[in-house]
């Protein structure tokens, strides 16, 4: 009922013939044929691209995130009322502002004010606050987490 199981050697003679007449010349072998040493040159040089590239890539990652304008979150008040809002500085100065106005804002950080001006009107008119305090990245996100 049961067949026998026929024992099976990994090697057969064939195979065992020619890895002795193999191993007698490993010179030969490694001169005759260059086709086997170029993939393991190009494995390991296309490793050290992708790593290549792959620092290249952090690196110019980080340069953005220490160029780009950070927002800040500002307290400040006028008579007594506080206020906070926070102040994108913009791209080389061009489109700075608070998220919640369309006002001019400039800071006089030796005593500590602000002054937000109206842009559209020909005369100056200009509102000054006196500035409680500036916070970074971490506080504009606590302020807009807390918004919604």
């Amino acid at each position: 009922m049961a067949k026998p199981i026929k024992p099976v050697s990994l090697l057969s003679p064939d195979t065992t013939r020619h890895k002795s007449s193999n191993s007698n010349k490993p010179a030969e072998v490694g001169l005759t044929s260059p086709a086997k040493a170029v993939p393991l040159s190009t494995g390991t040089n296309g490793s050290g691209a992708k790593h290549r590239i792959l620092s290249w890539s952090l690196a110019v990652l980080l340069l953005a995130l220490l160029l780009t304008p950070k927002p800040e979150l500002i307290v400040y008040q006028q008579l007594n009322i506080q206020a906070k809002s926070v102040y994108w500085p913009g791209f080389f100065g061009m489109g700075a502002g608070l998220t919640d106005s369309q006002m001019l804002v400039f800071f006089d950080n030796e005593r500590r004010e602000m002054r937000l001006c109206y842009a559209g009107e020909p005369a100056v008119q200009c509102s000054k606050y006196q500035i409680i305090y500036r916070g970074g990245l971490l506080d504009v996100g606590r302020y807009l987490l807390d918004l919604h």
